[in-house]
């Protein structure tokens, strides 16, 4: 089982679907996770954002807009770092990255496989020791 550190690992490792603890950025922030990018709507809303639908490898499934600046690095298959609002049931703070999240579910676990295969390191859009976070 591969833990995920402020260290980069090897470009190229695979992750595992089994997830974990995978970033502690202090108290106030709590934990990190791991989403995956799946889907991009080809148009845009009436105020320009796209549509844009992550995953964990719960299966914890959301639907976020985001405007053309932060679609830079975004495309599908990357994973994007998302820090949690608090240590106890944490939610996703997808401020950072979107606008209007929309919680979608719990997908089963044949999708999150289909969605996670093929994820390697190398996906990550920025890390602990970057200076931005994109």
């Amino acid at each position: 089982m591969m833990t995920i550190t402020d260290t980069r690992p090897a470009p190229g490792t695979p992750f595992p679907l089994q997830e974990e603890v995978e970033f502690h950025v202090g108290q106030i922030w709590g934990r990190v996770r791991l989403y995956r990018v799946f889907r991009i709507s080809e148009n845009t809303n009436s105020f320009g954002l796209r549509g844009v639908w992550i995953m964990r490898r719960n299966g914890e499934t959301w639907e976020l807009g985001i405007n053309h600046l932060n679609m830079e690095k975004v495309r599908k298959g990357a994973i994007m770092k998302v820090a949690q609002m608090h240590l106890e049931g944490a939610k996703p703070d997808l401020s950072s990255w979107g606008e209007i999240p929309s919680y979608k579910g719990i997908a089963p676990p044949e999708v999150v496989a289909e969605v996670w295969k093929g994820a390697t390191i190398d996906d990550v859009i920025g890390w602990p020791n970057d200076q931005t976070r994109v």
